[in-house]
């Protein structure tokens, strides 16, 4: 359960999840947050993975980790195997470790090995990690990336919103589908009560406003602009037919290099998938990591980057 005064959930490597919060509210003595652009956050994610690669034998999993740019609390699952890559998972804006990613490693179908997952926030901060760090990176499982920025009608849009709508409510249409609002799911009410309830809402603000004024990531496929860059990594895009990522995970998938990217659409799954249905995203995830070279006798090390 998130504590007081700390941020959202996130994850790091291991061998099994492993959750990172966000820098904490601005009492502390990390910067302010007009200081912290949110280019800077795959900085932060570079230097807790180094920061917590020693630290992943103690037996306490919960670490707080110093960044240039603020504390981050870490959770760590499962230890080292061997040479094999960590699970590096990094949740969506309103969400924690817990909320984004335990219906997904909990479904009896999960292969317990990963290198990336991302969702939505998560999924852009771990792609610019993997452009401009590739050799840290061996693959990654992007759900609901936007590789664009804001643009000011869309800056403004979110502004307004903001100012006549509480923060859960303001940042459920960026996790759910028009039709799951209107339709007010069951999933829909348990996560606007828990992301109130239970995200420290300073800390959400943070990240929202970080999301929000984020820049396009510099990524074209190749050939298609001169001195063009993309991920070398293998990838797996998904999203959720309807959902409101839709476009700009297909946008996405026309930057990357098709010869190691499998784009997934899921239909009847919303806006979050992996929460709607985890056994056909656990299985799509086994043949991706087969088609890294990894199978069902391998395991890979799990972790969950978080902020709450």
């Amino acid at each position: 359960m998130p504590q007081p005064g700390r941020g959202e959930e996130g994850s790091g490597g291991g061998s099994e999840p492993l959750c990172a919060d966000p820098p904490p509210a601005p009492h502390t003595h990390s910067p302010s947050p007009h200081s912290r652009p949110a280019h800077r956050w795959h900085v932060i994610a570079r230097h807790w993975l180094r920061q917590t690669r020693c630290r992943t034998g103690e037996v306490n999993p919960e670490h707080d980790i110093e960044t240039p740019y603020g504390m981050l609390h870490v959770v760590i699952h499962g230890a080292p195997k061997g040479n094999k890559p960590a699970i590096l998972t990094y949740h969506d804006v309103g969400l924690n470790h817990k909320l984004c990613f335990n219906s997904f490693f909990n479904s009896e179908d999960i292969f317990k090995s990963i290198v990336g997952i991302g969702v939505g926030a998560g999924a852009y901060v771990l792609a610019k990690l993997a452009l401009i760090f590739p050799d840290m990176v061996e693959g990654l499982v992007l759900l609901n990336i936007d590789p664009n920025g804001k643009g000011w009608i869309d800056w403004a849009a979110s502004k307004i919103t903001g100012l006549t709508s509480s923060l859960p409510d303001t940042v459920l249409p960026h996790l759910f589908s028009q039709e799951e609002l209107v339709s007010n799911t069951e999933l829909v009410q348990s996560y606007r009560q828990q992301i109130g309830n239970t995200i420290n809402q300073a800390n959400l603000q943070l990240f929202w406003n970080m999301y929000n004024s984020r820049r396009d990531l510099d990524m074209n496929r190749s050939g298609t602009v001169l001195n063009s860059k993309t991920l070398k990594c293998s990838a797996m895009l998904v999203v959720g037919d309807n959902a409101p990522a839709e476009d700009g995970v297909v946008e996405c998938n026309s930057k990357l290099d098709p010869t190691n990217t499998t784009f997934l659409k899921m239909a009847d799954s919303g806006g979050l998938p992996q929460l709607t249905q985890p056994a056909k995203l656990a299985e799509a995830f086994k043949y991706f990591l087969q088609g890294m070279g990894y199978n069902s006798t391998e395991g890979v090390a799990p972790v969950t980057h978080t902020m709450e």
